[in-house]
């Protein structure tokens, strides 16, 4: 399944949104040149 850039770059924006208030912590740090990594954070 291929995606546009742009809906790529929404769904992160939007998944960013989502996980700023999330427990345990998370956050989606963006990889210049990789893409992007899903971090949790222990408590």
């Amino acid at each position: 399944m291929e995606i546009s850039d742009h809906a790529y770059d929404q769904i992160v924006l939007r998944l960013r949104k989502k996980l700023k208030n999330a427990v345990p912590k998370a956050d989606v740090e963006t990889v210049r040149g990789r893409g992007h990594i899903l971090r949790i954070y222990e408590l």
